[in-house]
């Protein structure tokens, strides 16, 4: 199975590495550009005729206009479930019901993990629209209920058939929820560079990862309507998503969730808690993903990086101490 990548109809640029790692369990085919049109154009490689497009709560208004398009475009039934109350089991029951033949999922983690199980189960291909920069879409694992004596317990999914990145559907960010989601990006970058071989093919895939998710992450929080600049950081953390996938690293995901079941925290904050703790680690202890990092970043460090980016997006917040003493315990535990 090969991973094809395309910018508005056209190839998209990898860089060499993206090719050399073992792309088995990663999306058949990955776009960039406007969902409608490339949403149309999977819809029809695969042959879709029921469609249930499943979201989170703030891009239901979003999916019904473009439920209602596909619907205008092409002769195929369409079924929305979003909400609050989404699971795996409402996905499966609202796809059964539907007898749906394709999934549609819009949104962050959650959602597309959710719909994932829902596509295993059922047997019938997913096509991811991610909201974040989580890069969930990319990892076969998915979170289980509980945690185990080694941190949470991950089962296996399947694949999307398809990931469809479009720089609008993550306008529905709030500056936090972009800061959040882009300081756990670079920590899971930073932990591929830590576990990987100097100069291997995951190594120079996440230096890549990492290099766009610096050159365009500032911009997208301080100028948040810049489409250009959230363009860059959804290719970035495809990168780094591509990298995690492949290298199977679970320490920034499996301290985070550990993090957030005893601390109160969502998973996105104990995630950049976690990561930010990560990245002022490795960056002492290694020369050489300093090196990485201060080639990418324009800064004079990478706390210095992390700081005005967590800082802009109000990411960054004081944490009552028994939290931090939770962290520290968990990144001890993690070798964080």
């Amino acid at each position: 199975m090969s991973t094809s990548a395309t910018r508005g109809g056209a190839r998209c640029s990898l860089p060499s590495a993206a090719k050399d790692v073992g792309s088995s369990a990663l999306p058949e085919r990955i776009y960039f550009g406007p969902g409608g049109t490339q949403l149309a154009a999977e819809l029809r490689h695969v042959h879709a005729e029921r469609v249930l497009f499943v979201c989170s709560e703030r891009q239901v208004a979003a999916v019904r206009q473009t439920s209602q398009q596909v619907v205008a475009d092409h002769d195929v039934e369409v079924a929305v479930l979003g909400g609050g109350e989404f699971s795996s089991a409402s996905a499966y029951n609202a796809a059964r019901t539907h007898r749906s033949d394709v999934v549609v999922a819009v949104g962050g983690g959650t959602v597309i993990d959710q719909a994932k199980r829902a596509c295993t189960i059922l047997d019938i291909p997913l096509i991811a629209l991610p909201t974040t920069y989580s890069a969930a879409e990319l990892d076969r694992r998915v979170h289980s209920r509980g945690l185990s004596a080694n941190g949470p317990v991950f089962d296996t999914a399947v694949a999307p058939a398809a990931v469809v990145y479009d720089p609008c559907l993550t306008l529905t960010l709030s500056p936090r929820q972009t800061g959040l989601s882009l300081v756990g990006a670079i920590g899971a970058g930073v932990e591929v560079l830590r576990s990987a071989e100097v100069g291997s093919s995951l190594w120079t895939l996440a230096h890549h990862g990492l290099s766009e998710l610096g050159r365009a992450a500032l911009d997208t929080v301080y100028r948040p309507d810049s489409l250009p600049a959230r363009s860059v950081v959804q290719f970035g953390a495809y990168l780094v998503g591509a990298a995690v996938a492949t290298a199977q690293t679970s320490a920034v995901a499996s301290a985070a969730r550990e993090l957030a079941a005893v601390s109160g925290l969502n998973y996105a904050e104990a995630r950049a808690m976690v990561s930010l703790s990560l990245v002022d680690t490795v960056a002492e202890a290694r020369s050489d993903v300093r090196a990485v990092l201060l080639s990418s970043w324009s800064c004079t460090g990478p706390a210095a990086f992390l700081h005005d980016l967590a800082t802009g997006s109000g990411a960054a917040c004081v944490r009552p101490e028994r939290v931090i003493r939770h962290l520290a315990a968990i990144a001890r535990k993690y070798g964080i």
